[in-house]
């Protein structure tokens, strides 16, 4: 696990604080199903476009409303960054019958600067701060569940509200998921190229 802090003037730390948490430390457990969405991505996406197998925030301009092609810098960040996207798993979860189970999550992503080009910069390489770039503190991504006790194909299934979640118990039959982006910045962007539940029991 890795938490960074922000304080009331909107100062990140420099570091992160980092605690490791194996499975080997809970024990007695199955994996009864995996659902893995990437690196294809196939659910429903808003504001979220599949590139190099990885899943990222679009770009905030549609090119169909672009008057002149000449105009456009940078196809992947038309107009800057879409500030939030929401991607829909493409597959749901059903244990047939309803019972306490746990549920894991293993996501991978990583933060770019979309404005912050190589080719761009004028200084010497020496004066950079850093090859890589500046930190990127204003990009996150949250996974949320939603469960119910019916056939989770049914279309008359209930389902509860969505609840955030990295690990949880969940009592029910069926779960969906779904994974929100947000970004702080129309340059800033994260890419998904790990996303997985386990259920296990």
């Amino acid at each position: 696990y890795m938490a960074k802090f922000r304080d009331s003037a909107g100062n990140y730390s420099a570091t992160e604080a980092t605690f490791v948490a194996t499975e080997g430390m809970v024990t007695g457990m199955t994996t009864l199903a995996t659902i893995t969405e990437s690196t294809t991505f196939t659910g429903a996406k808003t504001n979220l476009i599949v590139t190099a197998g990885t899943l990222k925030l679009d770009s905030a301009v549609l090119i169909d409303t672009v008057a002149s092609w000449d105009a456009i810098a940078d196809m992947d960040a038309l107009g800057g960054v879409s500030p939030t996207g929401s991607y829909a798993f493409n597959a749901k979860y059903d244990g047939v019958t309803v019972a306490t189970r746990r549920f894991e999550s293993d996501i991978a992503v990583s933060a770019t600067d979309t404005g912050d080009l190589v080719d761009a910069r004028n200084a010497n390489v020496d004066d950079w701060d850093s090859i890589d770039g500046n930190v990127i503190n204003d990009c996150d991504v949250t996974l949320y569940a939603a469960t119910t006790n019916d056939d989770p194909a049914s279309g008359g299934a209930v389902w509860s509200a969505w609840t955030p979640f990295f690990v949880a118990d969940f009592n029910c039959r069926g779960a969906k998921f779904r994974l929100d982006f947000v970004s702080g910045s129309i340059n800033h962007n994260i890419a998904c190229s790990l996303l997985a539940v386990a259920v296990k029991a």
